[in-house]
């Protein structure tokens, strides 16, 4: 119960992705009139991002000295606040207000939630329930995606209202969860010694380098799924909705897949990349929307090889003494990542001329580092094994 309660938890800062991404073609209907409407239309959903790049690192600070589980369960209840306060809201400014509040609370949830499951778990368990978290992540986006797809016919106020599914995850992590006690251990996870107190700077750079490449090529779909199935004639939220839920299915398939495997986190990131680069260069080049879906489900699947392969890479170079400062520096990289990703790739369809030959660029820089990863590997197994003879 507490490893699925914190699990549902982790997905809440997907929601403003989830609920407003299949209508983001609606809202830009909406604020056509209002200048700069390119930029600030997508900064609905991203916004909330800044909140975590910013107050990641103070979250997970206060979380060591402070506690986990008292500030997961008060952020919870602003994030509900906040998330639904566009309801009632008309003018564009103040919902970015309300999307910026959204943004503290999401950082707090984000570095509490995965470092009670660092607490809770020792490393094999916990990577189980990682997988796990791959499995059951596009199921609650699926709901979330349907109901924001319904509502969005109702109105482009309606969708803001899935937030308040925050107060039921609230109630369950306070009927279920304790707090920590927290004894920090000689050794990191993975049974390397660290030679002092300080944080493991050296250890953490690399992680922090790859979380932030890999989330700004995870955005770009995740982002404008909306847009591109716009574009291959699906104009209606709820088919938008439809198509967006089904391709999941991928993000299922890599998570029972992940669950089964035993092997060094840095491993999966070849596969997660060739699943980038054929699914975004498929995009690219398709003409129907059914065409789309077949390459989304393909990034789908790297989708769900993305944050639990990534979360248990940090997870696995972190000592229990710095584990919420770790996480929320790592929530700070990548969620860096979904604020910068819209007005970066705003100004490279600008460049390139258009949506398709942005998608086909990234999708071919995605192949190249693919390409690259299993040459890494295919030499250190090559080494490994010259090792051992």
């Amino acid at each position: 119960m507490q490893a699925l309660g914190l699990l549902l938890t982790m997905q809440i800062p997907i929601v403003p992705i989830m609920v407003l991404a299949p209508n983001l073609p609606l809202l830009f209907r909406h604020f056509a009139s209002t200048p700069g409407k390119e930029f600030l239309v997508p900064m609905i959903i991203t916004l909330p991002s800044l909140g975590i790049v910013l107050l990641g690192p103070l979250a997970g600070m206060a979380a060591d000295r402070w506690g986990r589980r008292r500030l997961l369960l008060w952020a919870l209840v602003l994030f509900a606040v906040a998330g639904m306060a566009p309801v009632m809201l008309q003018d564009l400014r103040w919902i970015l207000c309300a999307q910026a509040i959204l943004g503290v609370a999401e950082a707090v949830i984000m570095t509490n939630g995965n470092t009670l499951l660092g607490d809770y778990f020792p490393p094999e368990e916990r990577n189980r329930w990682l997988g796990v978290q791959s499995i059951v992540g596009p199921f609650s986006a699926a709901v979330f995606t349907l109901m924001a797809g319904i509502l969005g016919t109702v109105s482009w106020h309606a969708p803001f209202a899935v937030h308040g599914v925050a107060l039921v995850l609230w109630a369950w992590l306070l009927l279920t969860t304790w707090e920590p006690a927290h004894v920090p251990p000689p050794v990191s996870d993975d049974g390397l010694r660290i030679a002092t107190g300080g944080f493991p700077w050296r250890r953490m750079w690399p992680v922090f380098a790859i979380t932030t490449l890999t989330a700004m090529v995870f955005y770009v779909p995740t982002i404008h799924f909306g847009l591109i199935y716009d574009r291959l004639g699906a104009h209606s939220p709820a088919l938008i909705s439809a198509l967006t839920t089904t391709a999941t299915l991928g993000s299922v398939v890599s998570g029972y897949y992940f669950r089964g495997q035993n092997r060094e986190p840095l491993k999966h990131l070849a596969l997660i990349y060739s699943s980038f680069g054929l699914g975004l260069l498929g995009l690219g080049v398709s003409s129907t929307y059914w065409t789309g879906l077949a390459f989304g489900i393909v990034i789908n699947f790297g989708f769900g090889l993305t944050l639990p392969a990534l979360i248990a890479l940090a997870l696995q170079r972190l000592p229990e003494s710095h584990r919420g400062r770790g996480m929320g520096l790592w929530m700070s990289f990548f969620f860096c990542a979904q604020f910068l990703c819209p007005p970066a790739f705003a100004l490279l369809m600008h460049a390139m001329g258009g949506l398709a030959p942005a998608i086909d660029l990234i999708g071919a820089f995605c192949v190249l580092v693919a390409g690259v990863s299993w040459l890494r590997d295919r030499r250190a197994a090559e080494m490994q094994a010259a090792s051992t003879n």
